[in-house]
């Protein structure tokens, strides 16, 4: 004798479905290796940055009194706007 059973009063677990397919590509690319390259022209031996003479800090305060942009300066000195801005700020702290 046959029983039959009512489908819609199982539990989901037993209800039997087609597995989730595994997203395409089944295995990670593996990840490139990127290699940070610091090019600048404020950069001395082994990436370490320059140290400032006396003779360009007069410059720099010398230049910027007489209204030159850091952006000007730092191509005179071969340093970047931002350095030049950084190590006015902090001559200026100094009483420079």
């Amino acid at each position: 004798m046959k029983v039959l059973v009512d489908a819609t009063k199982l539990r989901k677990s037993y209800i039997p479905h087609k597995p989730k397919p595994k997203p395409y590509p089944l295995e990670k690319p593996p990840k490139k290796k990127r290699r940070i390259i610091r090019r600048g022209i404020n950069k001395g031996a082994f990436g370490r940055p320059k140290t400032y003479t006396p003779e360009q800090d007069k410059k720099i305060l010398g230049m910027k009194k007489a209204g030159c942009t850091y952006k000007r300066i730092g191509e005179e000195l071969g340093r970047t706007a931002g350095a030049i801005r950084d190590r006015y700020y902090k001559l200026k702290c100094m009483g420079g």
